[in-house]
């Protein structure tokens, strides 16, 4: 017997989840929820481990500056799947791939609204703040930085 493999269903459903306001804002409290965790166990764990963020920012920088708005989505996705593989807790990483589904299209799906808005900067300057929060065991500023980070995806959806 082979595992269910989910994902292409939760691909499906992604579309549905981000038309909803409500269902949106639900993913985006799971995901900080989750993510602050990851965060938790990365510095907790093993800080080492971050340098694979500060890989990530850094083509993020690239291509935020070199206006390629589809790579910086790519590395935008990278950044919050590696929190989940980085966390060491197989339970949270499984978690972390069961929703990159729906990840994946709100974070495309915000990205499109923060081009309109054009704040491209404050998204690379989150990553990274984050990413150098972790690298230093400053969990109380990454988990405010990331809560920040997320809860703009819902700031642009009502504006």
């Amino acid at each position: 017997m082979t595992d269910l493999n989910m994902i292409p269903f939760l691909r499906m459903m992604s579309q549905l989840m981000t038309r909803s306001d409500a269902l949106f804002n639900d993913l985006i409290d799971m995901r900080i929820l989750f993510e602050l965790q990851a965060v938790r166990l990365i510095i907790e764990t093993n800080k080492a481990k971050a340098e694979v963020l500060g890989e990530i920012v850094s083509e993020m920088e690239k291509s935020f500056f070199a206006g390629d708005a589809e790579k910086s989505i790519d590395e935008d996705i990278k950044f919050h799947k590696a929190l989940y593989r980085l966390s060491g807790n197989r339970i949270l990483e499984m978690a972390g791939e069961a929703i990159s589904a729906v990840m994946e299209s709100s974070v495309r799906s915000n990205r499109a609204r923060i081009l309109r808005v054009n704040d491209l900067e404050l998204l690379y300057n989150q990553h990274n703040l984050i990413y150098k929060s972790i690298l230093q065991g400053e969990e109380e500023v990454a988990a405010r930085i990331l809560t920040k980070h997320l809860n703009l995806a819902k700031e642009i959806e009502v504006n």
